[in-house]
């Protein structure tokens, strides 16, 4: 493919943007037939369905439908996308439109009489932009057919493939996904001089998510620069423009009287502020928060079913959301800003000023931006401090600062950059040059110019790509860490020695999946997958096994554990996808570390089989039925399931692992030990390909 057709693009929350590079020098913008919304050349990400539930408008004409039929227009899903309903249920309510949990877990958008996936909206938007492209955009002449499109760094697996599928439902042949951070760098660094090696701090904050990246800008051996992610990713995958608007919300409910709004405020924005940001708070929570932080009631409420509110209600309500966030966007080009608002009828003024001094009269009817908003400020502070700290650098080895987003359009948001960089000459120059001449590159189009110029090959290129957090592996309350935060992927890190130790007489031993991330409150921990490695256990009663856990391109995390007496291996594929559950920190593996010596003993031969004399009869009859429960399952995947039927490679991999199972099951209920071990582990085999590839209801995941 001619790679001129290959366009970039920024696929956000609130908004997406979409360019193509013809060169270098010459990034434009892609538009659709409507031009120039108030904040740029963008494409924002809401749809418009009617009560058939078919798409019928896209973009600002979607947006304008949200005070006449709010809830036929669907937005915000990046939000939802690869998660689990159980992951966002709390988000889920800020919607006017129904959000669903499937029998797996996952999220179903309703919309008349139709249900989506956040996958399919994404596609949807994605197609859009696609034929927008081709049709309003001269320079292009033939059908697009490859895009490069970024996501937060802080996506975690499932989020990611979900992007990528959504992509491919919306006619692109050929995908690559970079982070939106290094995409930023991408498009300065064209702009960017010097002749020896750069930090550069990317902070990315968009409507939905707040981005930390540091990467190192250096000059590759073929001359050209070349960027690497050298630290990992900081910042909040909830923190974003949108909880901007929830707090000026608030404000605006309180100061002018909107009684009739509060249950919405109560369902659509608290459950939004994250347990992260609640601690960062502390003592600084705002009047008008504290009731609905504190209020055990009102939190009862929240984990119920969303409250029924009239129609007519909920279209105002979004009709003063999307004033509030015009007012705020106005106010980053002019001190104060007003704007009127329907409520019952009648007609208010909203008034809105940066500062109390801003205001255009001495009124008590102002809501002040900056004093609102600065719980988050002082969130967006402590998360820049803390990337700083983790990645070990200080405020002055920094040699650039990008500024990406539309919220590095305020003035508020830059001068807390500025208190950070205040003893570095050179970034305080940067922020200095931006407050007097404006941004180099627009924040709002940063993301989408580096994707087009990293889809034509033109500049640097991200050529490191690094594991985020660590990543262990569990036995029942201990673990191991093998996968460390900063490893570049692909890679596999084996445990160094073989693990010997007493277990049940059947051989078998709880196993998951855990991660290990550092937050600017403490180190969280959470497990993923529960299963049952079976191993061989010698006439010593002892086992002896090795686990390894191997990271992909793609970042996913697979476990293997390998029996090293049998020679048996329990393979679980991208783990790392799986919704986690939170655990306590786990203990430090204290079996006794084997130095290989019982793995060349004559109980095991070092990977060979086991003496028959040495096998036991075991009763195999409820592993069996487990068994044939999951072949049947796997067997429906491969017939009815359009998930399995559109994707040939797992096809393949789930007909492998049925194949596979099917040629261990014995007929008889009692058999040799090392056949039932055959049986239980290419059964988890096929139980956890199920799983991570969502084949499989939440009460079938035990067999």
């Amino acid at each position: 493919m001619n790679k001129k057709f290959a366009i970039g693009i920024d696929l956000g929350t609130y908004n997406s943007c979409a360019a193509y590079a013809g060169d270098a020098d010459h990034v434009s913008i892609l538009k659709d037939r409507h031009g120039p919304t108030l904040q740029g050349q963008l494409f924002p990400s809401f749809i418009r369905f009617d009560n058939n539930g078919d798409a019928i408008e896209y973009g600002e004409e979607a947006r304008m439908q949200m005070t006449y039929a709010s809830e036929l227009v669907v937005w915000g899903v990046k939000r939802l996308i690869g998660r689990s309903y159980h992951q966002v249920e709390k988000d889920t309510k800020r919607f006017a439109y129904s959000i669903l949990k499937e029998k797996n877990g996952d999220i179903a958008i309703a919309v008349g009489k139709k249900q989506y996936s956040p996958a399919e909206i994404s596609a949807l938007i994605l197609k859009w932009i696609k034929n927008s492209a081709e049709t309003y955009n001269p320079y292009i002449t033939e059908p697009i057919s490859k895009a490069v499109i970024t996501h937060p760094a802080y996506f975690d697996a499932s989020q990611i493939e979900q992007t990528k599928e959504a992509a491919l439902h919306a006619g692109f042949e050929e995908i690559e996904l970079i982070t939106e951070p290094v995409a930023a760098a991408i498009a300065y660094g064209l702009q960017l001089e010097s002749a020896g090696p750069q930090f550069i701090m990317t902070i990315d904050w968009g409507a939905g998510t707040l981005d930390i990246v540091i990467v190192l800008l250096k000059t590759g051996i073929s001359g050209k620069p070349v960027l690497v992610e050298t630290k990992p990713a900081r910042g909040d995958v909830a923190l974003g423009g949108i909880d901007m608007d929830d707090l000026l919300l608030i404000k605006a409910v309180e100061m002018y009287g909107l009684n009739d709004y509060q249950t919405l405020i109560s369902q659509t924005v608290q459950p939004t502020l994250s347990e992260e940001l609640q601690d960062i708070l502390g003592k600084n929570i705002p009047p008008e928060l504290k009731d609905l932080l504190k209020d055990s009631e009102n939190a009862k409420a929240f984990d119920q079913k969303r409250i029924s509110i009239d129609q007519s209600i909920w279209n105002e309500f979004c009709g003063l959301r999307s004033q509030l966030e015009k007012l705020k966007i106005e106010l980053s080009r002019v001190p104060s800003a007003q704007g009127p608002i329907a409520y019952h009828g009648k007609t208010i003024l909203l008034k809105m000023a940066r500062t109390k001094n801003d205001r255009l009269d001495r009124g008590d009817d102002w809501i002040i931006l900056e004093d609102v908003l600065q719980p988050l400020l002082i969130s967006f502070n402590k998360q820049i401090e803390f990337a700083l700290k983790k990645s070990g650098l200080q405020s002055t080895d920094i040699q650039h600062v990008l500024l990406v987003g539309g919220p590095m359009h305020m003035p508020c948001v830059r001068k807390v950059v500025m208190d950070i960089f205040s003893n570095n000459r050179a970034i305080t120059g940067e922020l200095m040059k931006i407050e007097k001449e404006g941004f180099p590159v627009s924040p709002m189009e940063a993301v989408a110019r580096g994707a087009a110029l990293f889809a034509g090959h033109i500049g640097p290129d991200p050529t490191l790509k690094r594991i985020p957090f660590d990543y262990g592996v569990l036995f029942g309350q201990q673990g191991e860490i093998l996968v460390r935060e900063g490893d570049v992927v692909p890679c596999e890190v084996s445990y160094p020695t073989g693990l010997v130790g007493g277990n049940k007489p059947d051989g078998s031993i709880p196993i998951g999946l855990y991660k290990r991330e550092v937050s600017p409150e403490g180190e969280i921990y959470t497990r993923m997958g529960d299963y049952v490695f079976v191993a061989t256990v010698n006439k010593n009663n002892k086992i002896n096994f090795q686990p390894m856990l191997r990271a992909g391109e793609d970042k996913t995390i697979s476990l293997e554990i390998k029996d090293l007496i049998s020679g048996d291996s329990l393979t679980l594929n991208r783990l790392s996808v799986l919704t986690g559950m939170k655990i306590t920190k786990p203990l430090r593996i204290e079996v006794v570390i084997d130095d290989g010596s019982a793995a060349k003993s004559s109980e095991g031969g070092g990977g060979g089989s086991v003496d028959h004399e040495e096998s036991h009869l075991v009763d195999i009859s409820q592993k069996r039925q487990a068994a044939l429960a999951a072949i049947k399952i796997g067997q429906y995947a491969l017939e009815h399931n359009p998930a399995v039927q559109t994707n040939a490679h797992l096809q393949k991999e789930l007909n492998e692992k049925i194949q596979k199972l099917k040629q261990v099951l014995p007929s008889e209920n009692s058999v040799d030990q090392r056949s039932y071990q055959q049986l239980a582990n290419r059964c988890t085999e096929l139980i956890g390909l199920m799983e991570t590839e969502k084949l499989i209801n939440e009460e079938d995941k035990y067999l």
